[in-house]
């Protein structure tokens, strides 16, 4: 496939910098990136883990996410929400990137699934 070809080749070094470039530079990078993860209208999972490893691109899409450009932020968002799909890791780098959504929406998933509320218990205080 041509999308493994060009993150097997270090096309990535090449993409992912444009994404903090000017906004219709980072535009074009995000459509750009949008289009190589995808496979036949669905997402090409392997490619997804690849660029999920790289710390640096969910940095520069969390930066356009809160960016200006409209354009950008919606395939910004589709390309995290996917990211964090795929590797839990990337919560964690989303919300040192200064996304928090997806740390919100686990945190709130995991107080779903508690069978029973947690109780608290009053510990003496020192005096």
């Amino acid at each position: 496939m041509l999308q493994e070809k060009l993150v097997d080749y270090g096309g990535w070094d090449h993409v992912i910098p444009c994404l903090g470039r000017d906004p219709s530079i980072s535009k074009a990078a995000v459509e750009l990136l949008y289009e190589l993860l995808q496979e036949r209208s669905c997402w090409n999972v392997s490619v997804c883990r690849k660029l999920s490893q790289q710390g640096s691109a969910i940095l520069f899409l969390v930066t356009l996410l809160k960016g200006q450009v409209r354009e950008s932020a919606v395939y910004a968002e589709k390309i995290l929400n996917k990211l964090v799909e795929i590797d839990e890791e990337n919560i964690s780098w989303a919300a040192k990137s200064g996304w928090y959504k997806p740390l919100i929406d686990r945190i709130v998933q995991g107080q779903e699934n508690v069978s029973s509320p947690l109780k608290f218990h009053s510990m003496p205080l020192a005096a």
